[in-house]
């Protein structure tokens, strides 16, 4: 137990210093879903035991060897700087580094929501519509998770759909689509300020990644109120 105290503490220390890049650390630490592996003034790692991720942020290349010496072959990876993510991208034969922008809302404002919209909780009535409009990271079955651990969200105007959103297991915002014909309608604004909202409701700060040249999302999370890391992290995986 004092072993992971002062482990923790260490962690907090090093990953604070910058809070919208390393939100998806903090975050499952304080949630209490991560197992802290290493820390210490050249970096942190931890395990992520929801999404089941190992997750690097390190001063250095050198660093991020040092921390990972024990790791041997992870179900996803994440780094916090392109030299580590194309490093260990290689070593543990993963197809793919994905670009993403870290974003965080750090306020304990809510949002408001357009007063013309409704916002429900999703339940398994909805699975063959959001299955046939989302397609990043997932699969039948993720969905199907996501929809039992009762996070996704819809907008509805007058009973009708008209786009959702929701969280991913190791705590980011994200699966945020808006159905074709109701585009440009405020959806994606709504929504947005839905899932602020709920994160803010259970005590949690919301946070996001962003592919890299999705200046839409971009925006919308600015426009929000989230701050923006000033690099990219990655996450290392296969496409499939």
């Amino acid at each position: 137990m004092k072993e992971q105290a002062v482990l923790r503490q260490a962690a907090l220390e090093y990953l604070e210093r910058d809070r919208p890049l390393h939100m998806d650390m903090l975050e499952p630490i304080r949630r209490g879903q991560a197992e802290i592996l290493k820390a210490g003034p050249g970096g942190v790692l931890i395990y992520e035991t929801r999404s089941r991720t190992h997750m690097l942020s390190a001063e250095s290349l050198e660093a991020g060897k040092a921390l990972c010496c024990r790791v041997e072959q992870p179900y996803l990876f994440v780094a916090h700087d392109r030299e580590n993510a194309e490093y260990f991208r290689g070593k543990y034969g993963f197809q793919t580094a994905q670009e993403c922008w870290a974003a965080a809302y750090l306020g304990n404002v809510a949002l408001p929501v357009p007063r013309d919209m409704e916002i429900r909780r999703l339940g398994e009535e909805y699975f063959e519509i959001i299955n046939a409009n989302y397609s990043t990271f997932s699969g039948e079955e993720y969905i199907r998770d996501r929809i039992r651990e009762g996070v996704m969200q819809g907008a509805f105007r007058n009973g009708v759909l008209l786009g959702f959103a929701g969280m991913h297991p190791e705590g980011s915002v994200g699966m945020l689509e808006v159905l074709p014909e109701y585009r440009r309608q405020g959806a994606a604004t709504a929504l947005m300020a839905a899932m602020v909202n709920f994160c803010l409701e259970r005590g949690c700060v919301p946070f996001s990644q962003i592919f890299a040249g999705n200046e839409a999302s971009l925006g919308l999370h600015r426009k929000m109120g989230f701050s923006i890391a000033q690099r990219p992290m990655y996450w290392v995986m296969n496409n499939d």
